[in-house]
C-alpha cells in the first residue's frame, strides 16, 4: 500500500510515525498511547504519506494486549487503505454543499455559514451583513437566447463577484439568478460601499451570449445581521431589501428596514387580488383617443387597465402593475388585454366600423413567447386585422434588453402587428437605439411635451426626434397634450399624432 517492502518496514520501527500526516500525527499517537496504557481496541482513520510522497487515508483498527510481567504489551491489528471511500465521501460532501453550475455555496451550506455568522454577532464580537443579488431580467435572456446562454451568465457573474470579495466573504448561489453574499465584520456603510462596487462591476462588463453582447445589471438588497435572529430571517430581510430595489427601478442597491415587512404583506395581498380578478373577470378597459394632426380625426385609441376591487371601485394600474410584475402575474394581465383588444377590434369591423387600438405591455411580455402564441391564436378566428393592433412597449424596456427587443419586434412584425416604442426620449441612449430597433410608431416621453410652450430645450428634443422618426418612416405620438397652444406647437413640428386630455379623456370601452 505505501511502496515499502516487508523487511524495510521491519529494519525501521519509526518508518510508520514519520510517515503520519502532520496534521494527524498529535491525534493518532496520543490516541495510541492512550490505548497503550489501558488496553482496548484502537479504531481510527488518518492520512499517512506513501514512498513517494502522496497522501493515503487509512483505517487502522487494533487490539492491545498486555503481556506478563516484565514482557511488553503487544498490539495486532489491520491498516486499510480507504483512499477511494474518503475521495467518494469528499466529493458527497462537496455536492452537498456546492451549486452545480457555479461550484459556489449552495443554500444550505450558506444558511450553516450565516448561522454560524450569527453567533459571533450575538456575543458582540463583530457585526455583519448580507447581501442579496438578484440579475435584472434575467428571464428575458433565458427566454430569448436559451438555458444554455442562461447558465453561461450566471457562471459569468459568480466569477465577477468572487473576484471583486474578499477570501473572508461567503458567496453562494441560492438558485436561478439569485446569489447571496455574506460579509464578515462588515457594518451596513461598508456592505453599501461593498454592492456599489458588484454593482458597478457587473454594469461594466459585456457578455458575448449566442454571439450576441448583453449588458446586464443587477438589484442588491442588504440587511445587517441582528442578535437573536434566525438565518432565514436574516436572509429574508435581504430579500425584502432587494425587491425595493427592484421596485424602485432595479440596478441599485436597498438596505432593509422594518415597514419593508409591512409592504410585503400589502404585495401578497394585492397578488391575491389580481388572481381573483384574473379568475373572475374583474379587469376593465377603458380608451383613449389618438388623433392625425394634420385631419383632427381620431385614429386609433389606447386601451388603458383599470382592476374592480371588491367594493366594485375603480383601482388605477399603478397600484397593482408593480405588484404583478414582482409575483409574475404581468404576463396573464397582458394576455388578458391583448384577448380583449383583438375581440373589441374583431367586434367593430364586423360591424362595419374598423378602429385601430394600441395595448400597453410590460417589459416581462417581451420574453413571453406564450404572449405571441395566445395572439396568433386570437387573430386566427377573425375578423379582427393583425394590422388593427399595435404593441406599446417602454423604451426603457426595450434597451433593457435590444436583443430581446429586437426579436419580439420581429415576431409582431411577422403576425402584421404594429409597435410603437413607448416614453421614446426618456434614456440617454434613445436616437442609438433606434439604429437597431424597427418599430412603426415613437411616443415622445410627456416629459417634453408638458411644458412644450415655454421650454427651448424640449422644442429642441420633439423636432429632433420627428425629424430622425420621418429619417426611418416612423410616426410620432405626443403623449399629454394639455392645451391649445401645445397642440398647435406640435402641429408646426411636424408631429403625427396626440393624445392627452386636451384631445379626450379616457373612457370606458363601451363607450366609443
Amino acid at each position: 500500500m505505501l511502496g515499502y517492502t516487508p523487511e524495510e518496514w521491519q529494519a525501521d520501527p519509526g518508518l510508520w510515525r514519520r510517515r503520519l500526516h502532520a496534521e494527524d500525527r498529535e491525534r493518532v499517537l496520543g490516541e495510541i498511547a492512550r490505548a497503550e496504557e489501558s488496553g482496548g481496541a484502537i479504531e481510527i482513520e488518518y492520512r499517512i504519506l506513501d514512498r513517494g510522497g502522496e497522501v493515503r487515508w487509512m483505517r487502522h483498527e487494533a487490539l492491545v494486549h498486555f503481556g506478563t510481567a516484565g514482557e511488553p504489551a503487544q498490539t495486532e491489528g489491520l491498516l486499510t487503505d480507504i483512499t477511494e471511500r474518503k475521495a467518494f465521501e469528499s466529493q458527497l460532501q462537496f455536492l452537498a454543499d456546492h451549486d452545480g453550475l457555479t461550484g459556489l455555496f449552495n443554500r444550505r451550506r450558506f444558511l450553516e455559514e450565516l448561522a454560524q455568522e450569527l453567533r459571533l454577532v450575538e456575543r458582540g464580537q463583530e457585526p455583519g451583513c448580507v447581501l442579496m443579488i438578484d440579475i435584472d431580467n434575467f428571464k428575458y435572456i433565458n427566454d430569448s437566447l436559451g438555458h444554455q446562454a442562461g447558465d453561461s451568465l450566471i457562471r459569468a457573474v459568480a466569477g465577477i463577484l468572487e473576484r471583486r470579495l474578499r477570501a473572508a466573504d461567503v458567496l453562494s448561489r441560492l438558485g436561478g439568478d439569485e446569489f447571496a453574499v455574506l460579509l464578515h465584520g462588515t457594518g451596513s456603510e461598508q456592505a453599501a460601499t461593498v454592492a456599489e462596487g458588484l454593482l458597478e462591476a457587473l454594469r461594466e462588463r459585456v457578455h458575448l451570449l449566442s454571439g450576441e453582447p448583453v449588458h446586464i445589471t443587477a438589484s442588491v438588497g442588504i440587511a445587517e445581521l441582528e442578535p437573536g435572529a434566525p438565518p432565514e430571517g436574516a436572509l429574508a430581510a435581504a430579500d425584502l431589501a432587494m425587491y425595493e430595489a427592484k421596485r424602485s427601478g432595479r440596478d441599485r442597491l436597498a438596505r432593509f428596514s422594518p415597514h419593508m415587512h409591512v409592504r410585503a404583506e400589502e404585495g401578497r395581498t394585492w397578488a391575491e387580488e389580481i388572481r381573483t380578478a384574473l379568475d373572475h373577470d374583474r379587469f376593465q378597459l377603458y380608451c383613449q383617443p389618438i388623433v392625425d394632426l394634420r385631419t383632427g380625426a381620431v385614429a386609433q385609441h389606447e386601451l388603458l387597465l383599470r382592476m374592480r376591487g371588491r367594493d366594485d371601485e375603480l383601482i388605477p394600474p399603478s397600484s397593482f402593475l408593480p405588484v404583478a410584475e414582482r409575483f409574475d402575474l404581468v404576463q396573464a394581465i397582458d394576455r388578458w388585454v391583448v384577448g380583449q383588444a383583438v375581440h373589441l377590434v374583431g367586434e367593430r369591423r364586423r360591424a362595419g366600423s374598423p378602429i385601430r387600438v394600441a395595448v400597453n405591455l410590460s417589459g416581462r411580455s417581451m420574453g413571453d413567447p406564450a404572449l405571441t402564441s395566445h395572439l396568433r391564436k386570437e387573430l386566427s378566428r377573425g375578423p379582427a386585422e393583425a394590422d388593427d393592433l399595435v404593441l406599446e412597449v417602454t423604451e426603457t424596456a426595450a434597451t433593457a434588453n435590444m436583443d430581446l427587443a429586437r426579436s419580439f419586434a420581429e415576431r409582431v412584425a411577422r403576425l402584421g402587428c404594429r409597435l410603437a416604442l413607448d416614453d421614446f426620449g426618456s434614456g440617454f441612449g434613445s436616437f442609438y437605439y433606434l439604429k437597431y430597433l424597427s418599430v412603426n410608431y415613437l411616443k415622445i416621453d410627456g416629459e417634453f411635451v408638458r411644458k412644450l410652450e415655454t421650454g427651448r430645450i424640449d422644442q429642441e428634443v420633439v423636432r429632433a426626434i420627428v425629424g430622425l422618426a420621418g429619417s426611418v418612416g416612423t410616426r410620432t405620438i405626443a403623449e399629454f397634450v394639455g392645451d391649445q397652444p401645445t397642440y398647435d406647437l406640435l402641429s408646426d413640428y411636424g408631429v403625427d399624432y396626440a393624445q392627452g386630455f386636451h384631445v379626450g379623456a379616457p373612457r370606458p370601452v363601451g363607450t366609443i
